[in-house]
């Protein structure tokens, strides 16, 4: 599979290509009337030469200078702008964060109400008769009801806490097979094939390692689901073309993302699987947008889903 371009950059580049192309067929046809005059009569030749000169003088210099010079100009004015509107956006994100975190506080309340009661009324039982047969199979489903209260308090607190990034210099291939060994029995039972370079960037590895092995445990739980022959998990990754971001791709071949959830993938709460918090997204998500970067959905269908992971390579978080 082809590496992911910048899209912009590609524009850009294709843009600068074709105005050059433009104006080398504009010189060779230019040189070659006035060669042609020159031949036939001298006179008209150069005055021919002069008028049209005027226009290929024009041409070059849109084809040479006066792009670049907007785009700096561009690049100056965004430069001004931008603090404005990234304070904005931070206030705003700040402002959903506690939202999501209030929301996040009152369901945790209620999905844990109900494991805390299976829990006090089998040790209520046990109590009252620690030596009956049941005694070590009540103490076994405590055990998972209060398992299953501590993830969620430990999803809650890892969601709503700012974790700053500690960035260094990693290489993203050693980052990619650390996730992979430490999800090794998560993904038991489905192929994981990766194709990723040595490439060098600025990341907190620990923080990145923590958003690919929960999409590597995502895509395996999706990959399973399906046959045999489709038990498989892709990881491929690379560099932007104009160099400013590594990206990673998770893709599995599972039955993809049902269309009610595509929407709020990244909510808390909102999960396909019959058993989780659907916090690991979200908590993926913020450690990406922390880095510089981002976490989208890259495409998801019956055929299977891949997710996105962008990252600067000399990110400054």
């Amino acid at each position: 599979m082809t590496a992911r371009p910048n899209e912009s950059a590609l524009r850009a580049a294709h843009r600068r290509t074709a105005h050059r192309i433009a104006l080398t067929i504009h010189v060779v046809a230019y040189a070659s009337v006035f060669l042609l005059l020159a031949f036939l009569f001298l006179p008209a030749a150069i005055i021919v030469a002069l008028a049209w000169g005027i226009g290929l003088a024009i041409h070059a210099t849109v084809a040479l200078f006066a792009l670049g010079v907007r785009d700096r100009w561009v690049a100056e004015e965004l430069a001004r702008e931008l603090p404005v509107a990234r304070a904005d956006e931070r206030r705003s994100v700040g402002q959903e964060h506690q939202k999501d975190v209030e929301r996040l506080a009152a369901s945790l309340a209620h999905d844990i109400r109900n494991p805390i009661a299976a829990a006090k009324s089998l040790v209520r039982q046990i109590g009252e008769d620690p030596s009956a047969d049941t005694t070590p199979e009540y103490a076994r489903v405590v055990e998972q009801e209060l398992d299953r209260v501590e993830a969620s308090i430990a999803h809650l607190l890892r969601f709503a806490r700012e974790e700053p990034v500690k960035l260094t210099d990693v290489q993203l291939r050693a980052v990619v097979d650390a996730a992979i060994d430490v999800t090794r029995e998560r993904t038991s039972g489905v192929r994981v094939e990766a194709s990723v370079p040595e490439l060098a960037l600025r990341a907190d590895p620990e923080a990145l390692r923590r958003v690919l092995a929960n999409l590597l445990t995502n895509a395996a739980d999706a990959a399973r689901s399906g046959p045999e022959e489709r038990r498989e998990v892709r990881i491929e990754g690379g560099r932007s073309l104009d160099g400013v971001a590594a990206w990673i791709r998770v893709e599995d071949r599972g039955p993809g993302i049902a269309p009610e959830l595509r929407e709020r993938l990244f909510e808390p709460w909102v999960t396909g699987k019959d058993a989780g918090t659907g916090l690991g997204l979200g908590i993926a998500r913020k450690l990406c947008i922390a880095h510089g970067g981002s976490l989208d959905v890259e495409r998801t269908s019956a055929d299977g889903t891949a997710m996105l992971v962008t990252i600067p390579t000399g990110a400054s978080a």
